[in-house]
């Protein structure tokens, strides 16, 4: 049997991309990896990742939360620059 951490290794996300599809999830952060390992397989995977983010920036703005909303962008900026391998400048 897999430990938590290993589940997090395997998951090959980043902390912020996990926290994401598990909140999309609705479930526990060990199930909501196993979804995370076919999202990441499935040919418009990272695009999955990124709509996931985007609902919750907009989520973040309507509530007014722009801090959350700023970090949510940055992690999509980061998914976008793993995606294409090279930095974005703001």
């Amino acid at each position: 049997m897999l430990t938590h951490d290993e589940c997090l290794a395997l998951a090959e996300l980043t902390a912020e991309e996990r926290a994401v599809i598990v909140e999309h999830a609705h479930r526990p952060d060990v199930v909501a990896f196993d979804a995370s390992g076919y999202v990441q397989l499935s040919p418009d995977g990272v695009m999955r990742i990124h709509e996931f983010i985007r609902d919750d920036i907009e989520a973040a703005l309507q509530a007014r939360d722009f801090v959350e909303s700023a970090r949510l962008k940055l992690v999509v900026r980061r998914l976008l620059e793993q995606q294409h391998g090279r930095t974005i400048k703001a």
